[in-house]
């Protein structure tokens, strides 16, 4: 049996809109909860560049953040793309022509 765990990027403005709207840290933390609990499970991640937008403030973002590091909120694309890679040339040469598909693995694509 395969287990597929759908992961869900999320943007620094979710985690901003969200501690600055509905859901601050102090009035609702069972939202944080959740997203650590996520966090935990491997469904949520961020890539560094939202991190370090993030972790720039000085506020219980930014510490929140700063915490769960490790846990999927501070993903660099070139390791996703280096550990998929296999899997993306195969769905390449499966699905188009050899041509097409070494310049779409070359990064050379048409419009």
């Amino acid at each position: 049996m395969i287990l597929i765990v759908q992961i869900h990027w999320l943007d620094a403005d979710v985690y901003i809109q969200a501690k600055n709207g509905p859901y601050p840290f102090q009035r609702v933390p069972q939202f944080w909860r959740f997203l650590s609990q996520q966090l935990d499970a491997g469904t949520i991640r961020s890539p560094k560049l939202v991190y370090d937008e993030i972790v720039s403030g000085d506020d219980e973002l930014a510490n929140w953040f700063a915490q769960r590091m490790e846990k999927g909120l501070c993903i660099i694309a070139s390791e996703i793309v280096c550990k998929n890679y296999s899997q993306i040339a195969d769905h390449a040469y499966v699905t188009h022509s050899a041509h097409q598909s070494a310049d779409f693995l070359k990064g050379e694509m048409d419009g």
